[in-house]
């Protein structure tokens, strides 16, 4: 089974967490940074780098309020699994540039633009696997 690993990065200040859009997908699908663990990766450490990665945050340089993992979800379509965290952070993100690597093998980004979302608005927009943690989340914020 591939593993998956995200993180829903929560802003306090905006109270709002953060998506990304998938390049060259369609315009309403979108998705908390997230990448396949390889081989002796472990999952934190998978989110850390995806989110690094997929939007230009680095963990190591924001204010991290807390941390939690959430419940691992398996895809209903595919023989996939995720596992995420929960990140809160106070950090003002007005100013942050978002970048994005290249997908491997092409010469176009993973993701193509990043916008903060509500739990509300998240639901009809996010993978089916990411939506079944906002729930979750919603206790924890």
């Amino acid at each position: 089974m591939i593993v998956t690993c995200g993180t829903y990065l929560y802003s306090s200040l905006l109270g709002k967490f953060l998506v990304c859009h998938p390049t060259r997908t369609r315009w309403n699908n979108w998705s908390i940074p997230k990448g396949v663990m390889e081989k002796g990766e472990e999952a934190y450490g998978v989110c850390v780098r995806e989110l690094d990665e997929e939007t230009g945050i680095e963990v190591s340089r924001i204010n991290v309020v807390a941390l939690h993992r959430l419940p691992s979800r398996k895809y209903q379509k595919q023989e996939k699994s995720l596992e995420s965290f929960l990140l809160i952070t106070d950090t003002d993100f007005t100013n942050h540039k978002f970048t994005c690597n290249l997908v491997e093998g092409k010469d176009f980004p993973e993701n193509d633009k990043w916008k903060w979302v509500t739990l509300g608005e998240a639901v009809g927009i996010v993978h089916q696997s990411q939506a079944e943690n906002l729930p979750v989340i919603a206790t924890l914020i």
